[in-house]
């Protein structure tokens, strides 16, 4: 079971690195985050917020400065979806933002 679990989050982590490769937009962001921070934590990520994963993250030894990155991501891309969008440049910074936290969250919840 845990084997299986492993397998999904490295598809999940692949997945994500994809995609935040490519122009999603800030909501499809916080998707690819949700996804791939439920399969790493064993979570439901249908509604996923950083008060859910906030703890999970800091008790298996996330650093500050990652959750705050991840607060971060979950905020933009909860504007974007409940506010009408993100501006292009500011979708780029927060793509290069999500790459970098996505591989240090990798690393980290192995």
């Amino acid at each position: 079971r845990r084997r299986d679990a492993d397998a999904r989050a490295w598809r999940e982590a692949a997945e994500a690195q994809r995609l935040l490769a490519s122009r999603a937009t800030a909501e499809e962001l916080l998707g690819v985050l949700t996804r791939f921070l439920g399969d790493k934590l064993a979570l439901t990520s249908d509604a996923l917020t950083f008060r859910d994963v906030r703890d999970c993250l800091s008790e298996r030894g996330v650093g500050e400065e990652s959750l705050a990155e991840t607060k971060t991501l979950f905020t933009a891309g909860e504007a974007s979806r409940f506010a009408g969008g993100t501006g292009e440049d500011e979708v780029g910074q927060l793509r290069e933002r999500a790459i970098t936290l996505v591989k240090e969250l990798e690393k980290s919840l192995r």
